[in-house]
């Protein structure tokens, strides 16, 4: 899967989501995203790429929510 067709497909099954991208940070073979997400949270996800451009595995990280 494409990282671009995951959040397309996010997105699409819930419009009104409102994501807030702060940084896109590189490293070998993977990216990861920082962004804040629903409700405040920040959401960390890294993603690894094969060798083909695809993602065979995604690691995601969400703060708590807040009370």
């Amino acid at each position: 899967m494409q990282i671009r067709h995951y959040f397309e497909t996010a997105l699409n099954a819930f419009p009104e989501i409102h994501l807030e991208l702060i940084q896109v940070l590189l490293g070998v073979n993977s990216v990861a995203l920082y962004y804040k997400s629903v409700n405040e949270r920040l959401a960390l996800e890294v993603f690894f790429i094969d060798q083909e451009g695809k993602v065979y595995l995604a690691h995601n990280h969400y703060t708590t929510p807040k009370a």
